[in-house]
């Protein structure tokens, strides 16, 4: 296989398709070490009092960029403050820190 495109006409043409749950449980792991790795990221980078955004891929979709403060820093999730209350969140959020960027919009 010389590209990504070869591999994905072989999956559309069925000629993969004994190898489909291997192919599928490489890909949800590689994409669980990238979160993994996202996470480890940025819970070096920040600490403390440190202000971060949600993501655009935040759920509800209307706390996307709203502004928190970090109160507490866990293995993979973090305690934020919302700066200003959001819908039905008031205070204090515990979400996977994969959720929070240091720009907004981004």
């Amino acid at each position: 296989m010389n590209s990504i495109n070869e591999l994905t006409r072989l999956i559309q043409r069925g000629n993969l398709d004994a190898q489909l749950d291997l192919l599928s449980a490489a890909i949800r792991s590689r994409r669980d070490t990238l979160s993994d790795l996202k996470a480890a990221t940025l819970r070096a980078s920040v600490a403390v009092g440190d202000k971060l955004y949600f993501s655009s891929a935040v759920r509800p979709a209307y706390l996307a960029g709203a502004e928190v403060i970090v109160v507490r820093l866990k293995r993979k999730k973090v305690e934020v403050d919302l700066v200003t209350p959001v819908g039905r969140f008031a205070k204090r959020v515990t979400c996977p820190a994969t959720l929070l960027v240091t720009t907004k919009g981004a």
